[in-house]
């Protein structure tokens, strides 16, 4: 029997400051923007997610695995950038939409500040798609 758990919908509620939440909500997040329902969480983090029909859609890490995150950064146009302090004592990435629009800076994992991008950027579609 595998290690982990299952998700439950009440797991997931919507929060606004994406930074703010852990890995494993952020991924749950990016899953439910494709329609998808997080259903086990494994134990090295990623998630198996299930469609409204109860299909299984795939395991997903997109905080840290490259190869289920490049497709998001080349669609939405995500740039990634390097930066550092002056003296090179730290380093961070720094991540943004093709606009400039939407940024996320200082984050140690570019691939979870790419993903905090896109969340921002689902964000404002559904903004400017549903006014107040």
């Amino acid at each position: 029997m595998p290690t982990g758990r299952r998700i439950t919908h009440e797991e997931s509620e919507d929060v606004m400051d994406y930074q703010q939440l852990n890995d494993e909500e952020i991924n749950i997040r990016v899953g439910e923007s494709f329609g998808w329902n997080a259903y086990f969480l494994h134990p090295d983090g990623s998630l198996t997610f299930r469609d409204d029909k109860g299909k299984i859609k795939g395991k997903k890490n997109f905080c840290n695995n490259p190869a289920d995150v490049w497709p998001i950064i080349l669609k939405n146009r995500i740039s990634l950038v390097w930066d550092c302090a002056e003296d090179a004592s730290s380093e961070w990435w720094n991540a943004v939409d093709q606009f400039d629009e939407c940024r996320v800076q200082y984050q140690s994992n570019l691939l979870r500040g790419a993903m905090i991008v896109f969340l921002m950027l689902r964000e404002s579609a559904n903004v400017q798609d549903n006014p107040v």
